[in-house]
């Protein structure tokens, strides 16, 4: 390792309490991420059932209607443009 990162690290987790929270925060690494994406993702959900785009589809998969504005439901998936076509 360089021998500089070494340095600054000793002096960013200069006590045993610093250091275990570190780890502690290494272990969770996972947890702290999923949580991140998911909130992530919840956010962007409800951005493309509030904002839909002429020609663009969207399709919520894995989502729990919670997170959705009160009194909202996710829309039905939209009709393709070869679908809507046959249908007319």
């Amino acid at each position: 390792m360089n021998k500089r990162l070494i340095n600054k690290a000793a002096d960013w987790f200069d006590d045993v309490e610093k250091w275990n929270s570190f780890l502690e925060l290494c272990d969770a690494k996972d947890s702290i991420k999923a949580r991140w994406l998911e909130g992530a993702t919840d956010e962007l959900r409800k951005y493309f059932v509030l904002n839909p785009s002429f020609g663009w589809d969207f399709s919520a998969w894995g989502c729990v209607e919670e997170v959705l504005p009160v009194g909202m439901r996710l829309p039905p998936p939209p009709l393709h443009t070869e679908q809507a076509s046959v249908l007319l």
